[in-house]
């Protein structure tokens, strides 16, 4: 367990959760993405 006594610390923490949850959605997107390009090209 880690505690983070500075703001900062916790602004910087909750940027980097976000950013991943986003990088996952983005990942899924483009999978997604890529299955229906290869089912309208065939």
């Amino acid at each position: 367990m880690m505690k983070t006594k500075n703001p900062k610390n916790e602004e910087l923490n909750l940027k980097n959760k976000e950013a991943k949850e986003n990088k996952k959605n983005v990942n899924k997107e483009e999978k997604l993405t890529k299955k229906t390009r290869k089912k309208t090209k065939s």
